[in-house]
C-alpha cells in the first residue's frame, strides 16, 4: 500500500489513485 491510512479525504489531483471509484474516500477496504 502506498500509505497505511484508510478512509482518508482524496482531493484532486490524485496522481497515485488512491480514491479508485471516484467517491472522495482513498484507501478503501476492498470487498
Amino acid at each position: 500500500a502506498v500509505t497505511p491510512e484508510r478512509l482518508f479525504v482524496v482531493r484532486a489531483p490524485d496522481p497515485q489513485a488512491l480514491d479508485h471509484d471516484g467517491d472522495g474516500i482513498g484507501c478503501e477496504p476492498i470487498t
